[in-house]
């Protein structure tokens, strides 16, 4: 049986079309304007943000519905996770830690439970409150990936005898994987992976000299974290 779907874009032209039947002369007209006149959400772009344990992604594009609808509607950020580590359709979130919100931006910070450094399918949502019914995908949806943000080590700078470093980031990490931890072009080796904490620890490379190294994380031979700046020194 061929099943058919629904958009909101689709739902609002039966509505006015219908509206037709009952709206003779001067309202058939209005009608039909306000059909032609709606454009449905469109994201065009997205980008981020770091700033200190936290991620804020901003969604650019046109035709934004404010944050409130009638009726006790709310509108959030979807993410669906994509490819990457694990089941590429086990993780969906939703983010509704809005900033600004204008008809051409929406900027939201991510909460901690949701894991980065993976892809996701990124689009607007909305929902009535507080039951949580009628939920609708109300725009298109543009693949992200959404880095992670490392914050800090400890200690820090970092002895070069340091036994193990602790890296503290501003999300979950989710599953390790096939994640890798490099500083510079020298990869570490990692003892600890806390995924629900946001800190993962690592042994340095062997051999390793005092100096400065970007830290990051790899997967599959793609960096999917921000570079951290890391001072490792010699004790006299």
């Amino acid at each position: 049986m061929k099943k058919t779907i629904f958009t909101l874009g689709t739902c609002v032209v039966f509505f006015f079309l219908a509206a037709t039947l009952a709206a003779p002369g001067p309202q058939l007209e209005n009608v039909l304007k306000k059909v032609q006149k709606y454009q449905p959400p469109t994201i065009t772009s997205i980008t981020e943000d770091f700033y200190p344990m936290a991620v804020n992604l901003v969604l650019h594009g046109m035709n934004f519905p404010s944050k409130h609808g009638s009726g006790g509607i709310e509108r959030f950020i979807r993410l669906v996770a994509v490819g990457g580590t694990g089941d590429p359709n086990s993780y969906t979130y939703y983010a509704g830690q809005q900033g600004n919100w204008t008809p051409n931006q929406v900027d939201d910070l991510l909460g901690f439970y949701i894991p980065t450094g993976r892809r996701f399918r990124i689009g607007l949502f909305q929902q009535q409150e507080p039951s949580g019914t009628n939920k609708m995908l109300i725009s298109n949806e543009l693949e992200f990936l959404v880095r992670m943000n490392l914050d800090h080590v400890q200690p820090d700078p970092v002895p070069i005898t340091a036994t193990e470093v602790e890296v503290f980031t501003a999300t979950h990490l989710g599953p390790q994987g096939a994640r890798s931890v490099w500083l510079s072009n020298l990869q570490a080796q990692i003892t600890q992976w806390l995924d629900e904490n946001g800190i993962f620890k690592i042994k340095l490379p062997a051999n390793i000299q005092p100096g400065k190294f970007n830290l990051f994380v790899m997967e599959n031979g793609i960096i999917v974290s921000k570079q951290l700046p890391v001072q490792l020194i010699s004790i006299k």
